[in-house]
């Protein structure tokens, strides 16, 4: 009976002893298997937080090269603005000067009408002593002082415009005849046209000497030529 007790107790302690290691084993695989899903972790996250520390970098190397291709693309933009802006001022640069020189071919072959500053030459005769040459010599005297623009009597005067004495003596002007007085008008600098046709012994000086000849020059601020 005791043998039979004492093998049961025996029993008990082995059956305790194997649930023990059994724990043991269990508790010890347990930790390994969470020492190795803990440095699974670890070393997923690691492998995480770097291939996100070079994917940022690639993005931020990406970015900044973008950025430099478009402040390329900006500049490239100013420049070719500033090529088109120094284009378009040369082209309305280039306009402008083709139309004043349109308006000054106008006005010196008489196509249009003249205002502006000038003088106006008041030639009486009397006598009918002057001729076509001597008028002449009056708009000459004028041209040679930069005159912009010359009538005789209302008549534009032009480069081919002819002066010529008919029969009677009458002075001719692109076919139309002219009496005394003759009213010279020119546009330009008013002292310098003054001063052409008053020089000592020059063309006022001449036709004075003539009898019954009066030569008079105005200054005006406004002066009207019409056209041809």
């Amino acid at each position: 009976m005791r043998d039979i007790i004492r093998f049961r107790e025996a029993y008990n302690w082995l059956q305790l002893k194997r649930m023990q290691i059994v724990v043991v084993v269990v508790c010890a695989l347990i930790g390994i298997f969470l020492v190795s899903q803990l440095r699974v972790q670890e070393s997923i996250s690691k492998n995480l937080q770097e291939e996100s520390k070079q994917n940022l970098g690639e993005i931020i190397r990406d970015l900044d090269i973008e950025v430099r291709l478009l402040q390329k693309e900006e500049r490239d933009l100013e420049i070719r603005l500033l090529k088109y802006e120094n284009a378009a001022e040369n082209q309305q640069s280039i306009l402008n000067e083709a139309a004043l020189n349109l308006e000054n071919m106008k006005m010196f072959a008489g196509l249009i009408g003249v205002k502006g500053k000038g003088v106006q030459v008041i030639i009486n005769d009397e006598q009918k002593f002057l001729n076509c040459y001597d008028l002449m010599d009056v708009v000459n005297e004028l041209k040679a002082g930069g005159v912009e623009a010359v009538s005789v009597n209302g008549i534009r005067v032009k480069a081919m415009t002819g002066f010529k004495d008919d029969l009677e003596g009458h002075v001719i002007v692109n076919e139309n005849k002219i009496e005394p007085p003759f009213i010279i008008k020119a546009i330009g600098d008013v002292e310098t046209l003054s001063q052409a046709v008053g020089l000592l012994g020059g063309v006022q000086y001449v036709l004075t000497s003539y009898e019954g000849v009066t030569f008079e020059v105005l200054k005006m601020d406004n002066i009207e030529i019409p056209a041809i």
